[in-house]
């Protein structure tokens, strides 16, 4: 079940993490939140809101974030939190190209390569961000 709450998290997260990404970009961050909760695997919470604020998995919640406070103080009243919300509603209905449809893991490029991604193909990239199916 998918309640107003986990649309909420999904679209700030989306929001912390993929802002300043094209609109497909922001799908395809909030895929890999659904997919991750679809999993049912080590990094999947019961729901989207705690498989996306699970510790360490997405960054803008992290405490020591500035996105944290961000995100948290953002309003509807903003045009890019109702982008978001577009997007994780997106994301829910399974938007985006096909090969997201596995996809729980990214990363930025401009960043040193995750020891998680070490050796792995990437599935497709969207703008700065780089995704990943089969991880575990």
């Amino acid at each position: 079940m998918i309640r107003l709450a986990d649309i909420d998290v999904l679209a700030r997260t989306i929001m912390g993490e993929a802002r300043g990404e094209p609109y497909e970009g922001k799908v395809a961050v909030g895929r890999t939140i659904v997919n991750r909760w679809k999993s049912k695997k080590w990094f999947a919470g019961a729901t989207i809101a705690e498989t996306a604020q699970m510790a360490w998995q997405y960054s803008c919640w992290n405490r020591n974030d500035p996105n944290r406070t961000r995100i948290l103080d953002a309003s509807f009243d903003e045009a890019g939190l109702r982008e978001c919300m577009r997007a994780a509603m997106d994301a829910i209905d399974g938007r985006g190209p096909g090969w997201l449809k596995d996809c729980t893991h990214y990363y930025a490029h401009h960043i040193r390569t995750p020891n998680w991604a070490e050796g792995q193909k990437p599935a497709g990239q969207i703008g700065n961000h780089i995704f990943f199916a089969n991880i575990d």
